[in-house]
């Protein structure tokens, strides 16, 4: 068996793992409710953009079945529709990745726990050898 000071060496090393993965998932903690709250607001204003185009429409500003705006309200609403999308995907991947920080920090606890048992017979049979 290896002595107390590569066990103590181990324990440190996962004290740091952990306290670097930690950090990590409190970053992506931190940003998911930013996406959640552009998500919950980007759908109302797509609708509202949309209405607008109805009216626009329905007013009689229409040339070649084209409204005078060329189609930029069709062209906004279109893009924050697909904003809504890639924003539902950013927080499906900020979640999953922060399954799999758990899962890590899960791992590198067990770790840290064998290392300060190994550490603590270590010391014990250090000291029964002296």
């Amino acid at each position: 068996m290896s002595d107390s000071s590569y066990y103590h060496n181990q324990m440190e090393h996962y004290k740091n793992e952990i306290n670097e993965l930690t950090e990590k998932k409190e970053k992506y903690e931190t940003i998911i409710p930013k996406i959640n709250s552009l998500s919950a607001k980007l759908p109302e204003l797509s609708t509202k953009l949309s209405d607008s185009e109805k009216l626009y429409l329905s007013g009689g500003f229409v040339s070649k079945e084209e409204s005078f705006d060329r189609g930029v309200l069709k062209s906004c609403y279109s893009l924050l529709n697909n904003d809504v999308d890639t924003l539902s995907t950013a927080a499906t991947n900020a979640n999953n990745k922060i399954t799999e920080l758990e899962e890590k920090i899960k791992q590198a606890k067990a770790g840290l726990e064998t290392a300060t048992a190994n550490y603590q017979n270590a010391l014990r049979r250090e000291r029964e050898e002296q």
